[in-house]
């Protein structure tokens, strides 16, 4: 009897599996026949063309050619002339008016006067830079640079003859200042002043370094400084105390950058309240005189000196007011 089940259950479940076997079968014999025995239509061709013809490079290089020629051949238009008798019939004649005969030698030069005008311009600006860079300078071992320069020469009989005896005669020691001046830029502004007891300035204000005033500079040198005598002239500026004081006074008064004095160190000045005679300026007083005249300035002067046979007793006085006036001292 359990033989008879078991069997019948072997039975059943063989046949369920030749089923689905079947049905598995069938599936793929039918995706066979959709896939390769019945190919898609093919698609008909399309020929259609964009509207846009787009020509080659060299086409279109032509075809401007062509338009740029047709323009240039082109004729120019032409307006319709106007008369004044076609716009205004009745207008009476004009007058005959002769020619005016003008003299070719009267024909204003509007360059004529051009140096002139320069000079004055300089002079205006005299006062103050123009800006920028200022100069390198370089006199007699002394580098400096500036924007605003003095240079002051004591031209007294003792400073004449040491230069002499240091081989630097007023000639050459002209020919060294005149240098100097030629590598003014026109940034810089200047001005010289020879002195004894009363002084004379090449020009009361600074002038700007243009190729006019550093051209004038040399010509005073080679007129006035070189052939300097050891005395004042009578229409040099005298004032009390004279001597270096009062051209310390004046130098100040134009504000300078930098000061280059010339001398000896032996500084003479006429005693008060007398109009002859001689006496000894006392170091410590100039020395006291520049530091007023310093604190004045928005920025200390400096003062540089060259010396030609400087006294012994004078010698470390005179470099202590140099190094307190941030100068340099240089001695022949």
């Amino acid at each position: 009897m359990n033989l008879l089940k078991s069997l019948s259950k072997h039975k059943t479940s063989l046949g369920a599996m030749i089923g689905a076997v079947a049905l598995q079968l069938m599936l793929l014999c039918g995706a066979i026949f959709v896939v390769i025995m019945l190919p898609s239509k093919p698609e008909e061709p399309n020929f259609d063309s964009k509207h846009e013809v787009m020509l080659p490079h060299e086409d279109m290089q032509h075809q401007m050619e062509i338009n740029e020629f047709e323009q240039a051949s082109a004729p120019a238009f032409q307006p319709e002339r106007i008369s004044v008798e076609s716009i205004v019939p009745d207008i009476p004649p004009l007058p005959d008016i002769p020619m005016a005969q003008s003299d070719p030698s009267e024909i204003i030069n509007p360059l004529e006067n051009l140096d002139g005008l320069f000079q004055q311009i300089g002079n205006l600006t005299g006062q103050h830079s123009l800006g920028g860079q200022g100069s390198s300078v370089s006199l007699l071992g002394i580098n400096d640079n500036t924007e605003r320069i003095v240079i002051a020469f004591d031209i007294s009989a003792s400073v004449i003859t040491n230069m002499n005896a240091k081989h630097m005669p007023l000639p050459k020691m002209n020919e060294e200042v005149k240098a100097m001046i030629e590598t003014l830029n026109a940034n810089t502004t200047f001005t010289l002043c020879q002195f004894v007891r009363a002084y004379d300035f090449f020009s009361p204000t600074l002038l700007p370094a243009t190729v006019a005033n550093k051209k004038a500079a040399c010509n005073w040198l080679d007129k006035k400084f070189s052939k300097a005598k050891g005395s004042s002239q009578t229409n040099w500026i005298k004032e009390t105390p004279n001597g270096i004081q009062a051209v310390s006074k004046a130098i100040f008064a134009l504000e300078p950058e930098s000061v280059f004095i010339f001398s000896d160190g032996d500084f003479q000045r006429t005693p008060a309240g007398k109009k002859n005679g001689n006496e000894q300026v006392p170091l410590i007083e100039w020395q006291n005189e520049l530091t007023a005249y310093q604190r004045k300035l928005s920025s200390n002067a400096r003062i540089h000196f060259i010396g030609f046979g400087v006294k012994e007793n004078a010698r470390n006085p005179l470099k202590n007011i140099i190094r307190q006036n941030s100068g340099q001292y240089k001695e022949f």
